[in-house]
């Protein structure tokens, strides 16, 4: 599950969206997670230097967010 995020460009609006994992794609269309569905033929890739869809940043934010703190939980003390 923690597989690097997939982008792809869609050549409708000209912004990166960033794509559902591999197999819950439509038939013949790629979803992005916003919902948009961009064609079989937009150019994906790994790192993003488009424009990126407004509400896919915002997912992959939160989703680095969350991934920091499984891996660096803060621990409060509780012993004062």
């Amino acid at each position: 599950m923690n597989r690097p995020a997939h982008w792809a460009l869609s050549p409708l609006d000209l912004q990166a969206h960033l794509l559902l994992a591999e197999g819950c794609h439509p038939k013949g269309v790629l979803k992005a997670r916003c919902g948009h569905l961009l064609p079989l033929r937009a150019r994906r890739f790994r790192e993003v230097s488009a424009r990126k869809c407004t509400d896919c940043h915002l997912m992959s934010l939160s989703e680095a967010i969350l991934a920091l703190r499984r891996e660096n939980p803060i621990r409060k003390d509780v012993s004062r």
